[in-house]
């Protein structure tokens, strides 16, 4: 994250920069009422020389008014849709938490992958809120044939309480419009979240986004993948388009086999061979939970952020302490051959004419023969001077 000094723009007050992608800049937010009111919020601000599209303009405004239609516990909820200094913006719910993205990154740095069980039960999550919008009417109670079309890790949100949230919704065409005339590059993650169909270019509905979660819950559970191919953004396309992959048996044998079935299913070539839609998907995977005994909640999985965020805290330390300890490896390599269990002791001297020992000195064979326990409680007069007595 980026910090910067507050900068006012139209009504709201930016604080620090979280992201700059290809489409607009990301800024945690504050807006200010009456009597100290104040909200934390995220500002999705569109680049310049978006501003400057009218066709991306007229997509973006268009389908940002449907996202600010959307009011479901699993799906951030935006606040506004504006436009300051020439450049328009969305106010979104700011969530304090990680995107699925981090998680399986850092899961895999630290060893430390979610759950089968809290994947489950994040995915189901996300199903629920895209049952939500694909049902979604508008005030005639006509569908609005909502798709959000861009369903992945990066936009599904956990926060600290262990909710659930996807973002980008009503934004992911206009993002596609843009990208495609972007490098070729650009697009090779989004890629591996797309449906058959959606990659080669056909007409979508709600059952799209059903692939895409399947995609999610495969990599959740496996920790790949089954189409991403990092030095190939065509290779990637070309897998999606013909529905290549290892099925999830087969990679995970000793995966429970109703869970690998929910998958396959939801990952199938065709739409009409999915789930009818994202509540049947939600009420498969709710189900499976609970037949196998391991039905978990938003506890839970706030459990399992909070030890992810420690874990990853105390690799971040990591560095510092091998470097401390490198240092006193350092220290000791150059002081004095002294056996391991000899302990140097220093004794204060006065001034006044006190004289050292005549007793005979003990050689360093004798030295490294002999092991002390000294506790020692010193007294220095103002006149005192160290020195050390050799033991």
């Amino acid at each position: 994250m980026e910090e910067q000094a507050p900068v006012l723009y139209g009504k709201y007050q930016l604080l620090d920069l979280l992201a700059r992608g290809g489409m607009a800049e990301v800024f945690k937010a504050k807006s200010h009422g009456v009597e100290g009111f104040e909200k934390i919020l995220v500002i999705k601000r569109i680049l310049p020389e978006l501003s400057e599209n009218p066709q991306f303009v007229e997509m973006f405004i268009n389908e940002a008014k449907i996202a600010v239609s959307l009011s479901h516990a699993n799906i951030v909820q935006v606040f506004d849709l504006g436009r300051a200094d020439e450049r328009y913006f969305i106010a979104m719910e700011y969530v304090a938490g990680y995107d699925l993205a981090t998680i399986l990154a850092r899961g895999k740095k630290l060893n430390k992958p979610i759950p089968q069980e809290l994947a489950v039960y994040v995915v189901s999550e996300v199903a629920k809120g895209l049952d939500y919008a694909h049902r979604r009417r508008d005030a005639q109670l006509k569908p609005l044939h909502i798709v959000h079309r861009d369903v992945s890790p990066q936009n599904a949100l956990i926060s600290f309480e262990g909710e659930v949230k996807l973002t980008d919704f009503g934004i992911a065409q206009a993002a596609m419009a843009v990208e495609e005339k972007t490098d070729a590059g650009v697009l090779k993650g989004k890629y591996a979240y797309m449906s058959p169909e959606q990659a080669r270019g056909e007409a979508v509905d709600g059952r799209t986004d059903l692939f895409a979660l399947g995609t999610v819950l495969y990599e959740l559970l496996s920790g790949q993948n089954p189409f991403y191919v990092p030095e190939s953004s065509y290779e990637t396309l070309r897998k999606v388009r013909e529905h290549d992959f290892m099925p999830l048996s087969a990679r995970l044998p000793e995966i429970p086999k109703e869970l690998a079935a929910i998958v396959e299913r939801a990952m199938s070539a065709t739409a009409d061979e999915r789930q009818p839609n994202a509540g049947a998907l939600y009420e498969e995977l709710v189900q499976f939970l609970y037949s196998s005994g391991r039905r978990v909640g938003g506890h839970d999985l706030a459990d399992f952020l909070l030890e992810l965020r420690r874990a990853s805290e105390m690799a971040a330390q990591a560095p510092d302490d091998a470097r401390l300890r490198a240092v006193f490896d350092q220290e000791a390599s150059s002081s004095p051959a002294y056996a391991p269990e000899a302990t140097p002791v220093e004794v204060p001297v006065a001034r006044t004419g006190a004289r050292r020992s005549n007793r005979p000195r003990r050689t360093l064979s004798t030295i490294t023969q002999e092991r002390r326990d000294i506790t020692a409680l010193v007294v220095r007069s103002p006149d005192a001077r160290f020195q050390h007595d050799p033991v």
